[in-house]
């Protein structure tokens, strides 16, 4: 990936690189039973696990596979968690993903930084001219369910026993953005 790592600002977050002093929060999201449930990760026992993924994650965007940001309340500057793409060239499709501490749940903010992520994908980032978001969630994950929906995505349908996680299959319900609908709904938005 060439250029600089883009730095997200909304209203109230802020989304930027990844840096090893996010270590302490990225343990403490990761490391809690209800952030985890519906997560293809298990529940993290040792610090050295969260510096393993910050590693992970600022790796994305250099390496050209994706891009995971830090989110943080512009506020106070408090880790509240993580949201990111990974991308397949070649059907120009993104896959988004997040996760945020149990005491950011409720407040918006996934919706607020899933709607900066996809702005980002759809009209700043033109090297792959994403043409496609999908996200797949829990059956079970409503409150995921109502961001994705929230910010447009359109549910498409249940992947039967798509993933395996924690010793079990699991489904997967496919959500999907197109960016001709991103389009469309930014032109009707209220200026």
């Amino acid at each position: 990936m060439t250029g600089d790592f883009p730095k997200l600002t909304t209203a109230r977050l802020l989304l930027r690189a990844f840096g090893p002093a996010d270590a302490d929060g990225v343990f403490g999201t990761y490391a809690d039973d209800e952030v985890t449930r519906y997560y293809d990760l298990p529940t993290f026992e040792r610090r050295e696990q969260a510096v393993e993924l910050v590693e992970r994650f600022a790796a994305r965007f250099p390496g050209g596979t994706g891009i995971r940001w830090a989110v943080e309340r512009r506020a106070d500057g408090a880790y509240l968690g993580d949201v990111g793409l990974q991308w397949r060239p070649a059907p120009r499709i993104a896959e988004l993903g997040y996760a945020l501490t149990r005491e950011a749940w409720g407040r918006g903010y996934a919706g607020e930084a899933v709607g900066a992520a996809v702005a980002w994908a759809f009209a700043h980032f033109d090297g792959l001219r994403i043409n496609r978001i999908e996200a797949g969630t829990d059956p079970a994950n409503e409150a995921s369910m109502r961001v994705l929906s929230r910010n447009g995505f359109t549910r498409e349908g249940l992947l039967r026993e798509r993933e395996y996680e924690k010793g079990r299959f699991v489904d997967v319900v496919l959500f999907s953005l197109l960016r001709r609908e991103w389009e469309a709904a930014r032109e009707r938005a209220p200026r």
